[in-house]
Protein backbone atom coordinates (compact mmCIF):
# COMPACT_ATOMS: atom_id res chain seq x y z
CA UNK A 1 0.00 0.00 0.00
CA UNK A 2 1.51 3.32 -0.85
CA UNK A 3 0.26 5.81 1.56
CA UNK A 4 -0.77 9.95 1.72
CA UNK A 5 -1.01 12.23 4.50
CA UNK A 6 -4.24 13.77 4.71
CA UNK A 7 -5.54 16.65 7.32
CA UNK A 8 -9.51 16.31 8.66
CA UNK A 9 -10.62 20.24 9.89
CA UNK A 10 -12.94 22.27 11.22
CA UNK A 11 -13.95 25.48 12.27
CA UNK A 12 -12.14 24.17 15.16
CA UNK A 13 -8.62 24.54 13.40
CA UNK A 14 -9.80 28.54 12.74
CA UNK A 15 -8.88 30.42 9.74
CA UNK A 16 -6.14 28.28 7.76
CA UNK A 17 -3.32 29.43 5.26
CA UNK A 18 -3.70 26.59 2.85
CA UNK A 19 -0.42 28.40 1.30
CA UNK A 20 1.44 26.77 4.42
CA UNK A 21 -0.85 24.00 5.67
CA UNK A 22 -0.74 22.08 2.13
CA UNK A 23 2.62 21.52 1.98
CA UNK A 24 3.15 17.47 2.25
CA UNK A 25 -0.94 16.99 2.36
CA UNK A 26 -2.35 15.30 -0.23
CA UNK A 27 -6.27 14.68 0.88
CA UNK A 28 -8.18 17.54 3.20
CA UNK A 29 -11.28 15.84 4.92
CA UNK A 30 -13.40 18.96 5.90
CA UNK A 31 -16.31 19.06 8.39
CA UNK A 32 -19.82 19.64 6.56
CA UNK A 33 -23.33 20.01 8.93
CA UNK A 34 -23.53 20.21 12.56
CA UNK A 35 -25.79 18.64 15.06
CA UNK A 36 -27.91 21.99 14.74
CA UNK A 37 -28.08 21.32 10.79
CA UNK A 38 -25.75 24.47 10.33
CA UNK A 39 -22.54 24.75 8.16
CA UNK A 40 -19.63 24.62 9.57
CA UNK A 41 -18.45 28.41 9.80
CA UNK A 42 -15.14 27.98 8.02
CA UNK A 43 -16.46 25.07 5.45
CA UNK A 44 -17.09 27.95 3.10
CA UNK A 45 -13.81 29.47 2.86
CA UNK A 46 -12.07 26.50 3.30
CA UNK A 47 -13.94 25.01 -0.16
CA UNK A 48 -13.47 28.38 -1.89
CA UNK A 49 -9.35 27.89 -1.33
CA UNK A 50 -9.53 24.30 -2.15
CA UNK A 51 -10.95 24.30 -5.26
CA UNK A 52 -8.18 27.19 -6.50
CA UNK A 53 -5.05 25.23 -5.22
CA UNK A 54 -6.81 22.15 -6.65
CA UNK A 55 -6.07 20.11 -3.49
CA UNK A 56 -8.74 16.75 -3.21
CA UNK A 57 -10.93 17.02 -0.28
CA UNK A 58 -14.24 15.17 1.16
CA UNK A 59 -16.74 15.92 3.80
CA UNK A 60 -17.51 14.00 6.97
CA UNK A 61 -21.01 14.20 8.95
CA UNK A 62 -20.76 13.49 12.75
CA UNK A 63 -23.77 11.08 12.85
CA UNK A 64 -26.68 11.60 15.29
CA UNK A 65 -29.18 9.83 14.00
CA UNK A 66 -31.52 7.45 16.00
CA UNK A 67 -33.29 6.17 12.82
CA UNK A 68 -34.33 5.80 9.63
CA UNK A 69 -35.79 9.03 8.84
CA UNK A 70 -32.48 11.16 10.78
CA UNK A 71 -29.67 9.55 9.02
CA UNK A 72 -31.63 10.21 5.61
CA UNK A 73 -32.03 13.55 6.73
CA UNK A 74 -28.50 13.91 7.93
CA UNK A 75 -27.50 13.04 4.73
CA UNK A 76 -29.19 15.38 2.62
CA UNK A 77 -28.63 18.37 4.85
CA UNK A 78 -24.86 17.18 3.84
CA UNK A 79 -25.70 17.19 0.21
CA UNK A 80 -27.36 20.79 0.76
CA UNK A 81 -24.23 21.90 2.20
CA UNK A 82 -22.05 20.38 -0.53
CA UNK A 83 -24.33 21.81 -3.48
CA UNK A 84 -24.79 25.37 -1.97
CA UNK A 85 -21.09 25.99 -1.32
CA UNK A 86 -19.85 24.65 -4.79
CA UNK A 87 -17.89 21.66 -2.98
CA UNK A 88 -16.13 19.75 -5.56
CA UNK A 89 -15.80 16.71 -3.16
CA UNK A 90 -16.37 13.32 -4.06
CA UNK A 91 -17.63 11.35 -1.05
CA UNK A 92 -18.96 12.07 1.91
CA UNK A 93 -17.64 9.73 5.42
CA UNK A 94 -20.01 9.01 7.98
CA UNK A 95 -18.45 9.70 11.40
CA UNK A 96 -19.72 6.72 13.63
CA UNK A 97 -18.52 7.22 17.46
CA UNK A 98 -21.06 9.10 19.17
CA UNK A 99 -22.51 7.25 22.52
CA UNK A 100 -25.80 7.62 21.73
CA UNK A 101 -25.22 5.21 18.87
CA UNK A 102 -24.01 2.01 20.84
CA UNK A 103 -27.07 2.63 22.65
CA UNK A 104 -28.90 1.56 19.05
CA UNK A 105 -27.66 -1.75 19.56
CA UNK A 106 -25.70 -3.82 16.52
CA UNK A 107 -28.09 -4.83 14.38
CA UNK A 108 -30.04 -1.22 14.38
CA UNK A 109 -26.84 0.72 13.75
CA UNK A 110 -26.18 -1.51 11.06
CA UNK A 111 -29.17 -0.75 9.35
CA UNK A 112 -29.19 2.85 9.95
CA UNK A 113 -25.19 3.30 8.72
CA UNK A 114 -26.61 1.05 5.81
CA UNK A 115 -29.31 2.90 4.83
CA UNK A 116 -26.82 6.29 5.12
CA UNK A 117 -24.69 4.59 2.66
CA UNK A 118 -27.31 3.96 0.51
CA UNK A 119 -28.82 7.29 0.24
CA UNK A 120 -24.88 9.01 -0.69
CA UNK A 121 -24.61 6.07 -3.31
CA UNK A 122 -27.68 6.82 -4.87
CA UNK A 123 -27.17 10.80 -5.09
CA UNK A 124 -23.53 10.12 -7.00
CA UNK A 125 -21.23 10.48 -4.28
CA UNK A 126 -18.99 7.67 -2.79
CA UNK A 127 -19.30 6.36 0.71
CA UNK A 128 -17.02 6.08 3.75
CA UNK A 129 -17.39 4.88 7.14
CA UNK A 130 -15.24 6.94 10.17
CA UNK A 131 -15.13 5.53 13.07
CA UNK A 132 -12.95 4.75 16.58
CA UNK A 133 -10.91 1.42 17.21
CA UNK A 134 -12.58 1.27 20.30
CA UNK A 135 -15.85 1.13 18.19
CA UNK A 136 -14.71 -1.64 16.15
CA UNK A 137 -13.61 -3.81 18.62
CA UNK A 138 -16.53 -3.90 20.78
CA UNK A 139 -18.82 -4.56 17.94
CA UNK A 140 -21.05 -1.47 17.33
CA UNK A 141 -21.81 -2.51 13.92
CA UNK A 142 -20.66 -5.00 11.17
CA UNK A 143 -18.58 -3.56 9.18
CA UNK A 144 -20.24 -2.31 5.09
CA UNK A 145 -18.31 -2.77 2.19
CA UNK A 146 -17.47 0.92 1.88
CA UNK A 147 -13.75 2.64 2.90
CA UNK A 148 -12.95 2.38 6.51
CA UNK A 149 -11.11 5.05 7.92
CA UNK A 150 -9.79 4.44 11.81
CA UNK A 151 -9.21 6.73 14.68
CA UNK A 152 -6.63 5.12 16.93
CA UNK A 153 -3.89 7.25 18.98
CA UNK A 154 -0.85 5.00 19.89
CA UNK A 155 1.25 7.80 21.52
CA UNK A 156 0.64 11.21 22.79
CA UNK A 157 3.74 12.48 20.71
CA UNK A 158 2.96 15.79 18.85
CA UNK A 159 3.57 15.50 14.76
CA UNK A 160 4.76 17.41 11.89
CA UNK A 161 4.19 16.33 8.65
CA UNK A 162 7.71 15.15 8.46
CA UNK A 163 7.20 12.94 11.22
CA UNK A 164 7.32 9.25 10.54
CA UNK A 165 3.74 7.46 11.40
CA UNK A 166 3.45 5.00 13.81
CA UNK A 167 3.63 1.46 13.14
CA UNK A 168 0.78 0.44 11.40
CA UNK A 169 0.61 -2.96 13.58
CA UNK A 170 -1.14 -0.85 15.64
CA UNK A 171 -4.31 -1.24 13.01
CA UNK A 172 -3.55 -4.17 11.49
CA UNK A 173 -6.85 -6.29 13.10
CA UNK A 174 -8.66 -4.26 10.30
CA UNK A 175 -8.47 -3.98 6.05
CA UNK A 176 -8.57 -0.14 6.85
CA UNK A 177 -8.05 2.60 3.96
CA UNK A 178 -7.51 5.84 6.59
CA UNK A 179 -5.92 6.00 9.64
CA UNK A 180 -6.16 8.64 11.72
CA UNK A 181 -2.98 8.55 13.93
CA UNK A 182 -2.77 11.58 15.98
CA UNK A 183 -5.17 14.61 16.67
CA UNK A 184 -1.90 16.31 18.05
CA UNK A 185 -0.25 17.29 14.86
CA UNK A 186 1.24 20.89 14.39
CA UNK A 187 0.81 22.08 10.78
CA UNK A 188 2.48 25.12 9.28
CA UNK A 189 -0.45 27.75 8.72
CA UNK A 190 -2.89 26.27 11.09
CA UNK A 191 -2.99 27.91 14.62
CA UNK A 192 -4.55 24.40 16.72
CA UNK A 193 -3.55 21.24 16.95
CA UNK A 194 -5.42 19.10 14.20
CA UNK A 195 -6.33 15.70 13.19
CA UNK A 196 -3.37 14.10 10.71
CA UNK A 197 -4.05 10.41 8.82
CA UNK A 198 -2.22 8.31 6.74
CA UNK A 199 -4.28 7.34 3.90
CA UNK A 200 -4.25 4.47 0.95
CA UNK A 201 -3.19 6.47 -2.27
CA UNK A 202 -6.47 4.83 -4.15
CA UNK A 203 -8.49 6.91 -1.54
CA UNK A 204 -7.96 10.00 -4.44
CA UNK A 205 -9.42 7.67 -7.32
CA UNK A 206 -13.14 8.80 -7.56
CA UNK A 207 -11.56 12.38 -8.35
CA UNK A 208 -12.57 13.25 -11.82
CA UNK A 209 -9.10 13.20 -13.92
CA UNK A 210 -11.17 10.67 -16.06
CA UNK A 211 -12.89 13.63 -18.24
CA UNK A 212 -14.85 11.36 -20.59
CA UNK A 213 -18.19 12.32 -21.95
CA UNK A 214 -21.16 10.58 -23.30
CA UNK A 215 -20.71 11.04 -26.66
CA UNK A 216 -19.22 14.38 -28.53
CA UNK A 217 -20.38 16.21 -31.63
CA UNK A 218 -23.44 13.99 -32.25
CA UNK A 219 -27.09 15.07 -31.79
CA UNK A 220 -29.32 12.37 -30.84
CA UNK A 221 -32.97 12.44 -29.52
CA UNK A 222 -35.23 15.61 -28.62
CA UNK A 223 -34.88 15.43 -24.81
CA UNK A 224 -32.21 14.56 -22.83
CA UNK A 225 -34.34 11.28 -21.40
CA UNK A 226 -34.40 10.08 -24.73
CA UNK A 227 -30.97 10.92 -25.47
CA UNK A 228 -29.87 9.02 -23.22
CA UNK A 229 -32.03 6.03 -23.90
CA UNK A 230 -30.93 6.43 -27.45
CA UNK A 231 -26.88 5.91 -26.26
CA UNK A 232 -27.92 3.29 -23.99
CA UNK A 233 -27.80 4.69 -21.39
CA UNK A 234 -30.44 4.91 -18.28
CA UNK A 235 -32.98 8.37 -18.81
CA UNK A 236 -34.70 7.66 -16.04
CA UNK A 237 -34.95 10.98 -13.40
CA UNK A 238 -33.54 9.47 -10.87
CA UNK A 239 -30.51 8.39 -13.14
CA UNK A 240 -30.51 12.12 -14.75
CA UNK A 241 -30.53 13.65 -11.05
CA UNK A 242 -27.35 11.99 -10.76
CA UNK A 243 -26.11 13.00 -13.95
CA UNK A 244 -26.60 16.47 -12.79
CA UNK A 245 -25.20 16.22 -9.42
CA UNK A 246 -22.08 15.16 -11.73
CA UNK A 247 -21.86 17.89 -13.89
CA UNK A 248 -22.32 20.86 -11.19
CA UNK A 249 -25.92 21.42 -11.64
CA UNK A 250 -27.52 20.68 -7.65
CA UNK A 251 -31.22 20.82 -6.96
CA UNK A 252 -32.05 18.90 -10.35
CA UNK A 253 -35.87 19.10 -10.30
CA UNK A 254 -36.47 17.84 -14.17
CA UNK A 255 -37.13 21.80 -15.50
CA UNK A 256 -37.31 22.34 -18.67
CA UNK A 257 -34.59 24.79 -18.45
CA UNK A 258 -32.61 22.38 -16.72
CA UNK A 259 -33.13 19.41 -19.13
CA UNK A 260 -32.51 21.75 -22.19
CA UNK A 261 -28.90 22.64 -20.60
CA UNK A 262 -28.32 18.89 -19.85
CA UNK A 263 -29.09 18.00 -23.59
CA UNK A 264 -26.81 21.03 -25.18
CA UNK A 265 -23.97 19.72 -23.38
CA UNK A 266 -24.75 16.40 -24.46
CA UNK A 267 -24.91 17.20 -27.79
CA UNK A 268 -21.60 19.41 -27.29
CA UNK A 269 -19.52 16.44 -26.12
CA UNK A 270 -19.21 18.34 -22.70
CA UNK A 271 -21.77 16.09 -20.79
CA UNK A 272 -19.56 14.41 -18.09
CA UNK A 273 -20.21 10.48 -16.85
CA UNK A 274 -21.17 9.06 -13.69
Amino acid sequence: MKMIKALDVSSNQGKIDWKYAKAGIDYVILRSVLKSGKTDARFAENVKTLNEIQMPYDVYKYVYAQNIEEINQEVFGTIKCIQDNGAKCKRIWLDIEDDSLQALGRSALTTLIQTGIDAILKNGFYAGVYTGYNCLREKWFDLPDVPLWIARYPFSTIYDINSDIPDTSFVSDYDWTGWQYTSRAYIDGISYFCDLSVFDEDILTPFWSDKSVYLENLIYGESIAAALEEIGIDGSFENRCRIALRNGMGNYSGTAEQNLELLRRLRNGELLKI
